[in-house]
């Protein structure tokens, strides 16, 4: 595609010179027009939508400067080059605080044309080039949006994003949250559908949907599914009897047309994305359990996960709730209170009560040194091995296995 050149100037001698320039310097350009003062220049400029104008400082009607400031609200892609004189010189330097691209001095001389114009359509091709690849960037993140808001949204609904970066993510992704945001859990009550993956999809996407159509006049902005067959939608909250009646109704068209019986549970959140991002992982156990929703499945899964995690690595004085965290794929906070929830210990609870019975089992044997058991269960040294275990034990090491000898 050849780059469009106006060319605006008064004196015919000169646009000739200038045009023959352009030809001879730029092979694949094509003269769009060539105007004898500003406003024919500007009519041209909105027709042709040129890539380079050429301007002279002083024209009829319209002086060069007037004319790139007008230029500017056509919102065209293009290089401006003002062609002036040595006495306006000071003209040229505000041409430049408009945003012109570069000027030449009259009389133009062939190497500053050939230098200004290879400039101008180098920078020329390196915008359009970005301003493509930002083009199909977005066509690629909207076409994937809907994907992107499950994964973040489970990300978050099991706390492991980031609060900070999960809020940007929001806004990136066009989910508004209101504040206060009221989060509905919908829990169906019958075994998930026979048929695999697909089957379960669609009957997910199916109560999502009712969910949506119920909560309508609420404004919802997003739902996703929980990892079980539940269904998380956030909304703005209401008040009055059509929102009591939200639960109800929910559950009403759940039954009449899916076949469905559902629980239905909401909680409100105030303070925006941030606490809700904070709360979720939290707020949905409770949900659930005021449900009387079936056990979150992914939970017990994590729980079993972290304890089989401790239980292969517990020699290792380094391990840590980051650590395992990590290695399982939730953030420390919810392994954490998933352990709690699961064990009645927390992570760092459970390693500490797990490596002191593995010490015991240790100290059983009568040739090992309390040195060498505090070693092997882990502990980064015997002091710190006899604090935890009479923690744990209420006894010393030494006192147990006095007693354990008896």
């Amino acid at each position: 595609m050849p780059w469009k050149v106006l060319i605006a100037d008064d004196e015919p001698i000169i646009r000739e010179s200038l045009r023959d320039s352009v030809l001879a310097l730029l092979p694949d350009a094509a003269i769009a027009g060539e105007a004898e003062d500003g406003e024919q220049a500007l009519a041209m400029a909105r027709s042709a939508r040129p890539d380079i104008l050429l301007v002279d400082i002083r024209m009829p009607f319209l002086s060069g400067l007037d004319f790139v400031e007008r230029l500017a609200a056509l919102d065209i892609d293009c290089a401006v080059i003002v062609v002036t004189g040595h006495d306006e010189f000071e003209y040229a330097r505000k041409a430049l605080s408009l945003g012109v691209f570069d000027y030449l001095l009259k009389p133009v001389e062939t190497q500053a044309m050939a230098s200004a114009l290879a400039r101008a359509t180098a920078e020329l091709s390196s915008r359009r080039e970005r301003a493509e690849t930002t083009r199909r960037a977005r066509a690629e993140l909207e076409r994937n949006k809907p994907l992107l808001r499950q994964i973040l949204l489970r990300e978050i609904a099991e706390g492991r994003a980031d609060a900070a970066e999960a809020a940007d993510r929001l806004e990136l992704l066009g989910i508004r949250v209101p504040d206060p945001v009221c989060v509905t859990l919908v829990v169906p009550g019958l075994a998930s559908p026979a048929g695999g993956a697909r089957e379960r999809m669609e009957a997910a996407l199916s109560l999502a949907g009712l969910v949506y159509e119920v909560l309508a006049p609420f404004d919802p902005v997003a739902s996703f599914g929980d990892g079980s067959d539940a269904v998380v939608a956030f909304s703005r909250g209401g008040a009055g009897q059509e929102w009591a009646d939200v639960p109800a109704e929910i559950a009403s068209r759940a039954e009449r047309r899916l076949g469905v019986p559902a629980a239905v549970a909401q909680r409100a959140v105030a303070g925006g994305p941030g606490p809700l991002i904070a709360a979720l992982p939290d707020l949905l156990e409770e949900l659930r359990e005021e449900t009387g929703g079936r056990a979150d499945g992914r939970s017990d899964a994590l729980a079993l996960r972290a304890r089989s995690y401790i239980e292969r690595n517990y020699m290792r004085p380094e391990l840590s709730l980051e650590e395992a965290a990590a290695e399982i794929g939730a953030s420390p906070s919810h392994l954490s209170r998933v352990m709690k929830r699961g064990t009645g210990k927390s992570f760092v609870e459970y390693l500490a009560a797990y490596r002191v019975a593995r010490a015991m089992a240790m100290m059983a044997r009568p040739g090992m040194k309390m040195l060498e058991v505090a070693d092997s269960s882990g502990f980064s040294s015997q002091h710190y091995f006899s604090r935890v275990f009479k923690r744990v034990c209420g006894i010393s090491p030494s006192e147990y296995r006095a007693e354990a000898e008896k």
